[in-house]
């Protein structure tokens, strides 16, 4: 905050802006500091996620932002997948559509994002019951839970689907226990709190 010249600690610095994505045809330039979307404060990443995440595409966000020292405003209409950039950078992050596999869905109060079980996870898994992880966004690391692991049971309900493992989420109270495999096959328990709102 002070190389860059705040007074205060607050906002998400922007890393990396994406070639043709929203962010960039909106005008952001990466060191940019998103400080508020449609008045509402932003202070930690998962914020930012959950606000884009839960829009939907074609809506548009007004945005406060740091930069060179001023407060700067702009207008960001968010994309939908179809689009050209968010195509190609969900190909870039390793996203492909398969037969059967649902779309991922996002969960901002724990902090994945899931999705059905793929023609390659039926190959490394065998024949598995359950939901992959495709992202895990959360600040902290928490053992086992990541990338590619196989969700089978939430609690006591067995999740043979995105539907059922959102339905079990949404239902739960503070802290959830993950019946999950890792990427060895390794069968693992995990426990799952929310993330702060």
């Amino acid at each position: 905050a002070q190389v860059l010249g705040m007074t205060t600690v607050q906002g998400v610095f922007l890393d990396h802006v994406y070639h043709g994505g929203a962010a960039e045809i909106a005008g952001l330039h990466p060191g940019d500091v998103i400080l508020e979307i449609d008045g509402r404060p932003i202070h930690k990443s998962n914020q930012l996620q959950s606000v884009i995440l839960m829009s939907s595409p074609d809506s548009t966000l007004h945005i406060r932002y740091w930069r060179n020292e001023k407060v700067g405003q702009l207008q960001l209409t968010l994309l939908g997948q179809e689009h050209p950039g968010v195509a190609s950078w969900l190909a870039d992050m390793g996203y492909r559509f398969h037969r059967g596999v649902g779309t991922a869905s996002y969960l901002d109060q724990w902090g994945l994002v899931l999705k059905d079980i793929s023609e390659e996870s039926e190959l490394w898994y065998g024949e598995p019951s359950g939901v992959m992880i495709q992202r895990v966004v959360r600040q902290e690391h928490i053992e086992f839970l990541q990338e590619g692991a196989l969700i089978e049971r939430i609690n006591e309900t067995t999740v043979k689907s995105v539907r059922v493992a959102v339905k079990a989420l949404r239902e739960a109270d503070n802290a959830v226990q993950l019946f999950i495999r890792d990427e060895q096959n390794i069968p693992r328990t995990v426990l799952l709190t929310k993330l702060n709102q």
